[in-house]
């Protein structure tokens, strides 16, 4: 067997590589947690193994991650993480048996449809916030800032002041997935509630971000998914987590006339590959709307 510290070290080497490519703190986050978890499996089993760097090792991780009922998209990411690492460890040179990740079948994924929050459940969640309360202020700003957006949880958490535009109605989404910054709009009523809580927020704020914590510090994404499951418990809304707010934003900013090119650039997608999944609610709407309007079911028929 290997020396195990061999693993780790390829794992360090990459991480730093990564920072000097400059990825994002949640890449590299990303990175380290999932290849820190091959690093355990390797470490626990290596009397059962052939070397890490064998697609057979690679094979029984993935399989070792089903057995514990880990959901088929984390181990998609897993396998994702780990195609990136040896691929950059071929380029590098550090694979002297050869790079095993293309012998490795990806794991499937089901086929599915983004599941997204719905304008009735927003509107419940908003009902049962307090808003005469400091914390209120701020939750209903959350709420709506991201049902009108279609913000990233991370982008909601780290946006500064100084990325507000009020007059405007936009904020700057600074260093987005893939570091691309874009502008987002928003409409008349959150530039109403945003200018409620900024008022109140600076009474705690001890931070330059827009939305923080209790305690005037910044908001983490954790902290975020905290106070919505809470209202989402309290308003009896099912779907409630800061990714279902993306989704129901592009649902309904299809539905409601946008067109798919805008959209791509509202998410921040890379391509409009990632922005066309959202197309089977337009589907689905046509669908419905002609079981009501069908100009063949209007029509008089003549005997």
């Amino acid at each position: 067997m290997k020396d195990m510290t061999t693993l780790m070290d390829n794992i360090q080497a990459f991480l730093q590589a990564c920072r000097a490519k400059r990825l994002s703190q949640q890449t590299l986050e990303w990175y380290e947690w999932l290849l820190s978890d091959y690093n355990v499996y390797v470490a626990q089993e290596k009397e059962n193994l052939p070397p890490w760097d064998s697609p057979d090792t690679i094979d029984g991780f993935l399989a070792h991650l089903v057995d514990r009922g880990v959901s088929a998209y984390t181990t998609h990411a897993h396998f994702r993480a780990l195609r990136r690492f040896f691929n950059w460890l071929e380029k590098r040179h550090r694979l002297p048996n050869g790079n095993p990740i293309g012998l490795v079948e990806p794991p499937r994924l089901p086929r599915h449809y983004p599941r997204g929050i719905e304008a009735d459940d927003v509107e419940e969640l908003l009902a049962v916030v307090d808003t005469n309360s400091l914390l209120g202020k701020r939750d209903e700003a959350i709420i709506l800032f991201l049902w009108d957006t279609g913000v990233r949880a991370s982008e909601l958490c780290e946006l500064a002041l100084d990325d507000l535009d009020m007059e405007q109605r936009r904020a700057l989404i600074r260093n987005g997935k893939g570091n691309k910054s874009r502008y987002v709009p928003f409409g008349i009523r959150v530039r109403e509630v945003l200018e409620k809580w900024l008022e109140a927020r600076s009474s705690i704020a001890q931070c330059g971000r827009v939305f923080v914590s209790r305690w005037g510090r910044e908001l983490t994404r954790r902290g975020l998914s905290i106070l919505l499951r809470k209202y989402g418990e309290k308003a009896g809304v099912s779907v409630h987590n800061p990714h279902a707010f993306r989704h129901g934003f592009a649902v309904a900013y299809l539905n409601n006339g946008g067109g798919i090119h805008n959209l791509q650039l509202l998410m921040g997608h890379a391509t409009l590959r990632s922005t066309e999944k959202y197309l089977w609610s337009t589907d689905r709407q046509a669908a419905a709307d002609h079981a009501q309007a069908s100009p063949g079911d209007h029509l008089r028929m003549r005997k």
